[in-house]
């Protein structure tokens, strides 16, 4: 997986913003029903449909 320089420039201009992204994608992972191959069905636009 590669890390775009718009995310990489986020996460030195803004790392208390970027801590807290992380921290709702690793959550919303978790909560996701659907298997590991599918999860990423399961966010869109930031938002949940799981």
């Amino acid at each position: 997986m590669s890390i775009s320089n718009s995310f990489m420039t986020f996460a030195k201009e803004a790392p208390e913003q970027q801590k807290a992204w992380g921290e709702l994608i690793s959550k919303l992972d978790n909560a996701c029903k659907l298997d590991k191959k599918n999860r990423g069905a399961c966010l869109f636009g930031g938002i949940s449909f799981c």
